[in-house]
């Protein structure tokens, strides 16, 4: 009997595949999950606006607008007269002029007999000397007959006239000047020409008469007087 020999290279070499092969599919294969896809949804808010600022705003803050006060004919119905106005500081006044008739007493050289003045205004300095308060400027000029039981003459003055005003109701005033006369011959025929000061007041009444007037009084040396005045 021939015996065929087989060599021992082939028989390992098979071997090895068949134990690789073991190995292989005695592992467990672990199936790793596809990475979820992350899909953003659009934004639903609303873009933030821009906001610019001036320089000054980032100091401090601007200061509240100044009210100015209420004219007396906004004034609404059942508030009172010159309700949103302080006193000395009501709105100036508009008019240019003044005329006034004002009798009384006048006075010369201690002698009292009756004087009727009239009076003629023009306003120089809208805002006066204060500048804080309700205040302006007029030049006047005064004149008129004075008689007495022993003469008569005439009186008259050239003054400044400062008028300041309270409310809407009171303006006082204060004048200084030249004031003179000049008298018939039973009372010394003689001319004089003095300083002059004197105060007084004026009450508007044109709330109550619709007509741009008021009453005055003054008080100096030469006349105490009460009359009327008007605005022009």
């Amino acid at each position: 009997m021939t015996s065929t020999r087989v060599g021992s290279g082939p028989v390992l070499s098979f071997l090895a595949l068949a134990s690789l092969a073991s190995i292989v599919a005695a592992t467990p294969v672990r199936a790793e999950a596809p990475a979820a896809r992350v899909v953003e949804a659009p934004s639903t808010l609303v873009p933030s606006r821009r906001v610019q600022r001036s320089p000054s705003a980032t100091v401090s803050a601007a200061p509240a607008a100044a009210q100015s006060p209420k004219s007396p004919a906004t004034i609404a119905a059942g508030e009172p007269y010159g309700a949103g106005y302080e006193d000395w500081k009501w709105p100036l006044a508009e008019h240019e002029w003044t005329a006034a008739v004002i009798p009384g007493v006048g006075i010369i050289n201690n002698s009292a007999g009756f004087a009727l003045q009239g009076a003629i205004a023009r306003k120089i300095m809208h805002q006066g000397f204060a500048p804080d308060m309700n205040n302006q400027v007029f030049v006047e000029v005064q004149a008129g007959p004075y008689t007495t039981g022993g003469g008569s003459a005439l009186l008259f003055s050239t003054h400044l006239r400062w008028d300041l005003t309270l409310n809407g109701d009171w303006t006082f005033y204060a004048l200084g000047g030249l004031g003179g006369n000049v008298t018939s011959e039973r009372l010394g025929d003689q001319f004089q020409l003095l300083p002059r000061f004197g105060v007084g007041g004026v009450l508007d009444i044109e709330r109550q008469t619709g007509v741009p007037i008021g009453i005055r009084g003054e008080f100096s040396r030469e006349l105490i007087g009460i009359g009327v005045q008007f605005r022009i």
